[in-house]
């Protein structure tokens, strides 16, 4: 079983925010200029690998991340790389959930920054005081602002201490809001909003309480994106049997929906 799977889909604290919060451009098509090019093969990239990393962010002209930091992220069989003398050889030693969600963070910040394409973090609790914000993002503020985003994601990953319950459906549901708002331009354009749920748990409410009702709850909130421009990929961030069954089990209730 892979940690990721995509599903193409046609309130307590919430996080407000207005479409014009979100700097982006529909109509603009990205050209891949050699300088991005040397980095991406630094990274291991190839040539037709990189350029189809900026046709992708072409289509999707904005992704938003949910970033899990409840309490059980404390958890310690997560798995993070290491380098090695050898730079075509890689190995994973053993980790926090959060100590493998942070280096995930940080490392599509930086892809982020470098492809110059506009992408929201948003966590699942308000983050440890003096962290900084529960919502960040890269290449909102410009061009020239992006080295400064990519270090304040880095500051907040850092300092943030996981806490709190997975209340993953209000999060989707605010999303939703953000979308219908933009809705006519995607579609008009051809583009799709890329949702990457990054968590390694059930849902639960924002009390802590999880069974059967949150887990519907957090399916329908699924279910109300359907005929949306949504492209969603959940990233688990554990190996637990019924927390990656019940992602693997999502196909078969959200009906049409591929996953």
């Amino acid at each position: 079983i892979t940690p990721e799977m995509v599903l193409q889909v046609p309130s307590e604290h919430s996080i407000k925010r207005k479409t014009s919060d979100y700097n982006i451009s529909y109509k603009l098509s990205r050209q891949i200029d050699e300088k991005q090019l040397e980095q991406l093969k630094d990274q291991g990239f190839t040539t037709g690998l990189g350029k189809a990393l900026v046709d992708n962010t072409n289509i999707f002209p904005l992704r938003i991340w949910i970033v899990d930091n409840s309490g059980s992220m404390l958890t310690c069989d997560g798995q993070r790389f290491v380098e090695t003398a050898n730079r075509n050889m890689i190995r994973t030693a053993t980790c926090t959930r959060w100590n493998e969600i942070q280096e995930t963070v940080e490392y599509h910040a930086r892809l982020a920054g470098l492809l110059r394409a506009p992408t929201t973090f948003r966590m699942l609790n308000n983050p440890a005081v003096g962290a900084g914000s529960q919502v960040f993002s890269i290449c909102q503020r410009g061009d020239e602002m992006v080295p400064q985003d990519i270090e304040e994601a880095r500051n907040i990953m850092r300092k943030s201490t996981p806490r709190g319950p997975t209340p993953l459906a209000r999060h989707i549901r605010e999303i939703r809001e953000d979308i219908l708002a933009m809705e006519s331009s995607l579609v008009q354009e051809g583009k799709k909003v890329a949702i990457i749920i990054a968590t390694d748990g059930l849902p639960t409410g924002a009390d802590g309480s999880g069974g059967e009702w949150e887990k519907r709850d957090f399916v329908e909130s699924l279910k109300s994106l359907e005929g949306l421009p949504v492209w969603i990929v959940v990233r688990l961030c554990t190996d637990d049997d019924a927390v990656v069954d019940f992602y693997n089990e999502l196909d078969g209730q959200l009906g049409e929906s591929e996953i």
